[in-house]
């Protein structure tokens, strides 16, 4: 993992690989959406089906529980003592 790196170096490592997959996914799933909310505009009456707040509120709820949940994981990691990891 992060031999020698100081604990916030360690976090911040991890939950940047863990937040990466989540922040690509969020891209594609607020691009696909939208344009797949064209196929439901028809069926929507006086509402408009790409709503600017609904997506950014969507993205940082998904964002804030992805970094909420691998900081706790980090935390964890954190407390495991290297040179037993490695023993084992």
């Amino acid at each position: 993992m992060v031999l020698g790196a100081t604990p916030r170096a360690a976090i911040r490592l991890l939950v940047k690989a863990a937040c990466s997959p989540v922040g690509w996914g969020l891209g594609l799933g607020v691009v696909g959406g939208a344009w797949l909310s064209r196929l439901t505009a028809p069926f929507l009456l006086g509402v408009d089906p790409v709503n600017p707040c609904v997506y950014g509120v969507t993205v940082a709820l998904f964002l804030g529980v992805a970094v909420v949940s691998s900081a706790g994981a980090a935390r964890r990691v954190r407390r495991i003592s290297l040179s037993d990891a490695l023993r084992d």
